[in-house]
């Protein structure tokens, strides 16, 4: 429930040091997952583009 409603650099309070460092183990892994969520994506969306854009440039680039 915590991760549901917790938003990106919101500090969280906790009652003990062992569920601090459980907590934030989990929040870095989450936003390392999310970010190379992201890479993929945009990757994929290059290579699927990549045609397109090389035309584009080449036109530009004129």
């Amino acid at each position: 429930m915590i991760m549901k409603w917790r938003r990106p650099r919101q500090k969280l309070v906790v009652g003990k040091p062992e569920y601090k460092s459980i907590i934030e183990t989990t929040l870095v892994y989450n936003d390392i997952v999310r970010a190379a969520a992201i890479v993929f994506r945009c990757d994929a969306v290059e290579k699927d583009l990549y045609e397109h854009l090389q035309h584009l440039g080449r036109h530009l680039k004129n």
